[in-house]
Order: structure tokens, then sequence, then C-alpha cells
């Protein structure tokens, strides 16, 4: 079966009901991640504003109202909504995985968003000679990719803040964990401007790669990293953090992470 099909697997050929922007929704049923084809649009704008990540960058980052931010790997589309909410002046959210991208482009649809959506990779996006913004937004991103490290020198040479929601790796967390621990398989070593940083190699569960909700990395492993192994990044290429969140999923550490060229004390 062909990508093309997969997407227009049960998908009508035309709707006739009454027009509405609920109709859209139910066109991607059973593959959003809370499931809004169920929701009316004041329960999904409800479940959107839950989510503190858009406001944690509008309460720490001085001049956000002003910030051209780029997104990465926006899933649903539900936290470029929370940033628009929250005061961004310009967002540009950049998903690879094509479903995704197309809820993105129904969402944009039903809340008359600003945001402009991209389909492709957003590694090639960040190396466009003169790329540049004021915030990369990165949640749930930079656990998923096979070189993290070199992921954050392309965030640092296209803007002086970033923001990262990430699981990070704790080995004692996952040695009595029962489903973490079958899906890590050694570590690496890499030499990085001087640095030392060791990359800790986890497979994605097969059953989880095939759920039509599916919205991870597009290779079959990533590495995860240390907290101290990514603020050690984060130096190197001239961020400090000023801001950490702490908050956890499944019963793994992850981490709200917001830093900036412009040094300011931990909040």
């Amino acid at each position: 079966m062909s990508d093309s099909d997969q997407l227009t697997l049960h998908m009508p050929r035309f709707v006739m009901d009454l027009p509405d922007p609920l109709n859209a929704y139910k066109l991607r049923k059973g593959t959003w991640k809370f499931d809004y084809e169920n929701l009316d649009e004041k329960q999904i704008l409800d479940n959107i504003l839950h989510d503190s990540r858009p406001r944690y960058c509008a309460e720490t980052f001085e001049g956000f109202s002003d910030f051209d931010v780029i997104e990465l790997g926006p899933s649903d589309g539900y936290n470029t909504v929370g940033l628009e909410v929250a005061g961004a002046r310009n967002i540009t959210a950049i998903e690879a995985n094509t479903d995704g991208f197309l809820k993105c482009c129904l969402l944009k649809n039903a809340f008359n968003l600003r945001a402009k959506f991209l389909l492709g990779d957003f590694t090639k996006y960040l190396e466009l000679p003169g790329m540049r913004a004021d915030l990369v937004y990165a949640s749930g991103v930079l656990y998923h990719l096979t070189d993290p490290v070199e992921f954050l020198a392309k965030c640092a040479a296209v803007a002086d803040n970033i923001f990262l929601w990430t699981f990070v790796y704790d080995e004692r967390e996952i040695e009595v964990h029962d489903y973490e621990s079958a899906r890590f398989a050694g570590s690496e070593t890499r030499q990085i401007g001087g640095e030392t940083f060791i990359y800790h190699k986890r497979f994605y569960d097969p059953a989880m790669v095939v759920d039509p909700k599916y919205q991870g990395g597009t290779d079959h492993s990533s590495f995860w990293m240390t907290f101290e192994d990514i603020e050690k990044a984060l130096n190197i290429f001239g961020y400090q953090i000023i801001r950490i969140v702490d908050d956890s999923y499944n019963r793994i550490t992850a981490k709200n992470i917001l830093a900036s060229k412009n040094k300011r004390p931990h909040v």
C-alpha cells in the first residue's frame, strides 16, 4: 500500500452533512492524539490551553510578542495554536509526518491561524542560508533524533532562544522501568566541540510505530541524553538555561528547558 493510499483510507469522497468546522476533524478519525473528532470547538480549545508549554515561553522570554518562532515537529498542531494564543507574532511550523501535517492544516483552518505549516525535514530547513528566528520551539523533538547535539548546533545558528520539552536519560529510572528498559540497547561516545557526550540508544516499539497516532522519529531508533549532557551541549553553543520546569510522562523524567544567549539567572 502506498503512502497516498494510507492517507486516503477511510476518508469519504464527499461529505454531505451540514457544513461545520467539526466535520473536518472526522476525516482523520482515530489519528488525533487527543481524539479531537469527539470534541466540540470549546473542548478542543480547552485541551490546547491546558498545555502550559507555550505559556512558559511567553512568561520567560522577554519580547515574546514580537517573536518570529520556528516550531519543529508540531504533531497535530495543538502547541502551534497555544503559541499563537500566547502572543507569538509569527510562527512557521515544520512537520515531516504527512498525516500530522494534514491535521495541522485542519487546525489552522478551524482556528483561523496566522501560522504557516510546512511539510518536510526541519533539519534541512534550519540549514537554509540566512535562516533566522527569535525562538526555536522544539517540544517532543530532542529524544527522537539520531544526533541531538548536532541538532542543537543547528538551532543555535538560527535563534538566540530555544525551548525544549524532552525526556532525559536516567539510568536508574530506566533500569526499573519494565517497558523502557527493554527499549534501550547500549550507548555511544561522541566528541563534539571538544566535549564528550554519551548517546543512549533507544529502539522504537514496532507496535507503537504502526499505531495511527504515532508521531515519533523518522528512523527505527534515536538517542537520549542525560540532562547534564543536554545542558553541556547548550552551553557550548552559547545558550544558558534560564528556566527549567520539571515534568514526567509514564514514570519517565522529562523537562521543560528554556535557554537563551541573553544571560539571565535560572528561574
